[in-house]
């Protein structure tokens, strides 16, 4: 099946150029059409059928602006789109309003040609929900198969049910597992864990002798600026391939590790030891020991921008579960504040063995929106607002 092999946002004109050029087919996941899907309702319920269908597959890409050989589906020569931001708008509007469920991570660019001139691009995801056109009355679903579409038979759709359960079971069980073994490895220690993981699973993604992904993979903490990053605990290790894919890794400062497995699920490890932690103060009644706050927001960032960074390199822009985890910090606290040293009492302090936040779905991957996010989980479990380091004028964490 037809990719492009990089992230939809890094497509430009010249990728749709080389299809032409090298005369590229149509097939399961790509297709090219001349003109806009038209107005009327059976225009309206084609265009439901055919970003559905694609969706009930396995994904693909429609180009809105080439010419094709009817026979063969070879593309042919491009064609210019004529108000390809109102078009765009009414294509989005009509999938949310007649497409059940919805097709989260739908997208639909503009690119240019020459002189004004446009044409456009609609990536649809590889979906593992079922999707029914529900326009006007009509309740169906459909099936692409190579260059067709078909409405699905009542065992196709009993198939692809079972399909997206399936999916869905498949990376809850993995998670689970790796949960299980961490707890295993990590015995009472108290640990730092991120971890993402796409919400297809699919086996040997990537290669583990790729010296670029290495190069990529070992970057880390490059976008960062202030605070920690796990280059500061991985300065002098190396990424070598492990059982389940690539791994850098330091035994020594902190047990620090971050783990790309075949599948594509990304995993950090950090042993919160003693230079991570603010000792109780002897002199002060019911002071406890408080996690370094500064270093659950910028840990996160950097574990984010390194996922970004990997995905983009690999092509893959497909819906990833996020989770972060503080294990077995039962008695520790955690400061609200920035500045100072701030006691923590004991109402502040975690009573339970571990701290989870529950796996998150996101469909792109946004460094400083998702740490956001996470981390105002954190505090909030803790009893207050959000974390305390991020900054609305500046869009941005002060970690300094």
């Amino acid at each position: 099946m037809f990719t492009f092999n990089k992230t939809f946002s890094e497509i430009t004109f010249g990728d749709i150029q080389a299809l032409i050029s090298n005369e590229i087919t149509e097939d399961l996941g790509l297709e090219y059409k001349s003109e806009v899907w038209g107005r009327g309702d059976e225009d309206v319920r084609e265009m439901l059928r055919d970003i559905s269908s694609m969706a009930n597959a396995y994904g693909g890409y429609f180009i809105i602006g080439i010419n094709e050989e009817s026979d063969t589906g070879r593309a042919i020569s491009l064609k210019e789109i004529l108000n390809t931001e109102q078009e765009r708008d009414r294509i989005f509007a009509s999938c949310l309003a007649n497409i059940q469920t919805r097709i989260m991570g739908l997208d639909i660019k503009t690119l240019d040609i020459k002189d004004g001139k446009k044409i456009m691009l609609i990536r649809v995801p590889n979906s593992p929900k079922l999707h029914m056109v529900t326009f006007k009355g009509l309740n169906q679903f459909w099936a692409r198969h190579d260059r067709q579409k078909s409405p699905m038979s009542i065992e196709e759709i009993k198939d692809s049910f079972i399909k997206s359960h399936d999916s869905i079971k498949k990376v809850k069980e993995f998670l689970s597992e790796r949960r299980d073994k961490i707890l295993e490895d990590i015995i009472d220690s108290p640990y730092y864990v991120l971890s993402a993981v796409p919400i297809i699973l699919e086996e040997d993604i990537f290669n583990v002798s790729d010296v670029e992904l290495r190069a990529i993979f070992r970057a880390l903490g490059s976008e960062m600026r202030g605070g920690y990053n796990f280059d500061n605990f991985l300065s002098h290790s190396q990424v070598h391939p492990s059982f389940h894919g690539l791994c850098v890794k330091n035994e020594s400062f902190n047990k620090t590790s971050l783990e790309l497995f075949r599948n594509g699920y990304f995993e950090g490890q950090i042993k919160i030891e003693d230079s991570l932690i603010l000792p109780p103060d002897k002199e002060v009644e019911k002071d406890y020991p408080a996690i370094l706050n500064i270093f659950i927001v910028s840990l996160a960032k950097s574990f984010l921008g390194r996922l970004k960074a990997i995905r983009d390199y690999l092509g893959y822009d497909g819906q990833c579960s996020i989770s972060l985890s503080l294990l077995n910090i039962r008695g520790m606290g955690l400061k609200q504040y920035t500045q100072g040293r701030g006691y923590i009492k004991d109402d502040k302090i975690w009573e339970k063995t571990h701290l989870e936040i529950e796996s998150m779905v996101f469909e792109s991957i946004e460094p400083i929106s998702i740490t956001k996010m996470l981390c105002d989980r954190i505090w909030q479990s803790f009893g207050y607002e959000k974390e305390p380091f991020y900054k609305e004028e500046d869009g941005d964490f002060d970690l300094r």
